[in-house]
């Protein structure tokens, strides 16, 4: 099978001899693009550094939160432990993170351990970030980047734990208190080894442009240490079964004649739901049992959004063996209402840089509480323009929320649900 060519993918899952036939090709081909033999493709994008390798300085040009303002650096905290947090105000899960990391903060800062999240961004940035938080730990920002560099970070959040010798004894993306206590205790963390190979098993997915192919942007990332340069595609179709089923994401950009669309990690039904640009997955009703993770990438020119969507959805019909068709449906109603917004809620235009995840907005609680009930939410159109800010929530702890607790949030915020029925169109995937 030619990594280029199609191939039906009525059987072709990840327990299939095709798919893992497919992954060792693309592997083997990818070795022969960086032209490194005995490169270990289950590496991470960036060799991290070893476990017991000194500590690179840090640079820090302005940090928050600390009492005397004067920038920190490793040498000024030797004799401490240090836990540095990689982070920025743009990654989601950076900043879900930060609650819990205040919560360490809280417990261990009166047992030899100092915190210090840094990001590069623009001081303004991480500055209405503090302003808009109580976190009590450093934030400190280094525009120049350097710190990224000297620890090789490529993906956040990262954080790395230094000894008080300043040599790196524990490096993951998300600490716990577990960790941390046989780290003060034993002063490494006995399986460190083990939890840095798992952390680097996945395909290290680089950040992507609408159109682009995820695995490829990672192979030329691989090959030649940044994605400035890369070519591209004038003109591609792709579905596969994807190499990262655990994250997905996608991007999309539908201008003039021009149509790219790329999703990774992705359902058959989250798929139909997006190119569609439904209000959520209620709109989906999905009778073919695929619940297979896929990567998706679509590139053309003198295509417009219409075309592309008719085209994308023929691909997966073709593909996948479904039909994908319009039905009416008469669904449970659920009317959120209230007398005036809360202090907390402004417009999404509003919105400073740099808190952006610190705010949910209106629409992203309907789409979650669609998502997990199966039936309709609704609100007046205008508040559909004002963004929540988060107390005691993140987007990222959404997820995990039942459609009760999300909808006992906005209770608690001032808000009236009213249960009805309403008839909607839906799209059939059988």
């Amino acid at each position: 099978m030619h990594l280029n060519s199609f191939t039906s993918l009525s059987d072709f899952t990840p327990a299939s001899q095709a798919y893992k036939t497919y992954i060792f090709r693309i592997f083997a081909a990818m070795k022969k693009l960086l032209g490194i033999l005995g490169f270990c493709f289950a590496l991470s994008a960036n060799a991290q550094l070893e476990i017991g390798a000194v500590a690179p300085e840090v640079h820090v040009d302005h940090v928050f939160n600390k009492a005397d303002k004067v920038n920190p650096t490793l040498e000024s905290l030797k004799g401490k432990y240090v836990v540095l947090d990689f982070w920025a105000t743009w990654c989601s899960p950076c900043v879900a993170s930060f609650p819990k990391m205040d919560k360490l903060y809280t417990e261990f800062k009166d047992q030899n351990v100092q915190f210090l999240a840094i990001s590069t961004e623009k001081l303004v940035k991480v500055e209405n970030f503090v302003k808009h938080t109580n976190y009590n730990f450093w934030i400190g920002v280094n525009e120049s980047r350097e710190d990224f560099k000297n620890y090789k970070i490529t993906a956040i959040p990262q954080v790395y734990v230094i000894n008080p010798e300043g040599k790196v004894v524990h490096q993951t993306h998300h600490l716990t208190k577990e960790d941390l206590v046989e780290i003060l205790a034993k002063g490494k963390l006995e399986q460190a080894q083990k939890e840095n190979t798992s952390e680097k098993e996945a395909l290290p997915y680089r950040g992507y442009l609408a159109g682009e192919d995820p695995l490829y942007r990672t192979a030329y990332f691989l090959a030649h240490g940044d994605n400035k340069d890369m070519p591209t595609a004038l003109q591609q179709q792709v579905l596969r079964p994807s190499l990262a089923p655990g994250y997905y994401g996608n991007k999309m950009l539908f201008k003039g004649d021009t149509a790219k669309v790329t999703f990774h990690g992705a359902t058959l039904k989250t798929i139909i739901s997006e190119i569609y640009n439904l209000p959520s997955e209620v709109y989906v009703n999905d009778l073919s049992g695929d619940t297979t993770a896929y990567d998706l990438v679509f590139n053309a020119t003198s295509t417009n959004q219409k075309e592309a969507t008719a085209a994308i959805i023929s691909q997966l019909e073709k593909n996948l063996g479904v039909q994908v068709k319009w039905e009416k449906y008469t669904a449970v109603q659920n009317e959120l209402s209230i007398d005036s917004l809360p202090h907390t809620a402004i417009h999404n235009d509003s919105v400073m840089e740099g808190t952006y995840y610190l705010y949910t907005p209106f629409s992203v609680f309907l789409k979650h509480l669609e998502n997990k009930s199966g039936e309709v939410y609704t609100m007046k159109d205008e508040y559909l323009n004002y963004t929540l800010l988060n107390k005691g929530i993140d987007r990222g702890k959404l997820y995990d929320m039942t459609a009760k607790e999300i909808e006992d949030y906005l209770i608690a915020a001032g808000f009236k649900v009213t249960r009805g029925e309403t008839k909607i169109k839906r799209v059939a995937i059988q």
